[in-house]
């Protein structure tokens, strides 16, 4: 035994049984105190934890979920509303839109966004793509209550197409009416025989131009096309007629070739805008612009609430580890305490 140890196990063989007890009291005390404020530290630190995870992550991640939420009813509303064109299914429409605005401003107002720059950043982004959806609400609903503007091809026919169609007819119907009071020769047959076919090709344009706005077909379309040559082919051999026809069928010839040139210049642009995507209006601004920024704005959200699971779990790993180190300590001091 070295000197040094002998002389302390010397001075406390010396000390009076009473000293050495409450020397060995104060050391237990001391043990006690240490193991309490190791415990303090450690759940202290752990309500901490608790408390940013209560008050700052969960509200955090709440609110981004249930405005997330409120995305997919507004978007949901207009389909309905879109299709059903009824009010009711508009408010629903319009009552989301509002929900929206409310649940932003609770994200907004949320501890972590005041807090941490980079999410205040995440949630004005979010913020403008919003205003972008919300922007649309003029147009859908316009689109809904107008179906000429909805399905433009069909509003070219029923605008442009359509009184020009009424002329041709009403000038078909005069050069019948004109033959009528002729006297009934060979030939003047023969040219009644021809008008009335001109009439049924220009009827066989209109049948096939409906059958293509409604069903959009590649048969429809080249039937289209072929009547309307025939009828130009029908409209020259009834012109070939030439002295023998009168001078009101003259004059309809003359307006029926005019109507009938602007009339297939509209029908071309028809063809062109209802063959396309972009025939129904609302069915092309969802699959090319509000369904894309709806899925922009839930990716982000879901970012949102991706980046607080991902600090939730570097939190609670950071408590299990105290925790843990924690426990080694107590178990130390305890070990010690009995030893001594």
């Amino acid at each position: 035994m070295k000197l040094g140890d002998m002389r302390i196990f010397h001075l406390f063989s010396r000390l009076r049984i009473s000293h050495k007890l409450a020397l060995g009291f104060g050391v237990v005390l001391v043990i006690l105190a240490l193991v309490a404020v190791t415990a303090l530290r450690s759940l202290t630190s752990a309500r901490q934890g608790v408390e940013s995870v209560v008050q700052d992550s969960l509200p955090m991640v709440v609110s981004s979920l249930e405005l997330s939420d409120a995305l997919d009813q507004a978007a949901a509303s207009l389909g309905f509303y879109l299709l059903s064109h009824e009010d009711s299914h508009r408010r629903d429409y319009e009552a989301a839109l509002a929900q929206i605005d409310e649940q932003l401003a609770k994200l907004r107002g949320q501890p972590v966004v005041q807090a941490d720059a980079a999410t205040g950043e995440a949630v004005e982004a979010i913020a403008t793509a919003i205003a972008r959806f919300k922007g649309y609400r003029d147009r859908m609903v316009k689109l809904a209550e107008d179906f000429n503007e909805n399905f433009p091809g069909i509003g070219t026919t029923a605008v442009e197409m359509n009184p020009l169609a009424r002329e041709v007819q009403q000038n078909l119907s005069q050069m019948m009416d004109s033959e009528v009071e002729e006297d009934a020769s060979d030939e003047r047959k023969r040219l009644f025989y021809e008008i009335a076919q001109l009439r049924q090709m220009w009827m066989n344009v209109l049948n096939e131009n409906r059958a293509y706005m409604a069903f959009r077909a590649d048969a429809s379309k080249q039937n289209l096309l072929t009547y309307r040559q025939g009828f130009l082919d029908q409209l020259d051999k009834v012109r070939r007629f030439g002295d023998l026809l009168t001078f009101e069928q003259e004059e309809a010839i003359g307006a029926i070739t005019a109507a009938f040139a602007k009339y297939t210049r509209h029908q071309d642009r028809m063809l062109e805008v209802h063959g396309s995507d972009k025939w129904r209006t609302d069915a092309w601004l969802i699959r090319t612009e509000l369904g894309p920024l709806v899925q922009d704005i839930k990716g982000r959200l879901n970012g949102l609430v991706e980046a607080q699971r991902s600090r939730n779990q570097v939190l609670s790993q950071g408590l299990l580890e105290e925790v843990d180190a924690t426990l080694a300590s107590i178990g130390i001091l305890v070990l010690v305490g009995m030893v001594l």
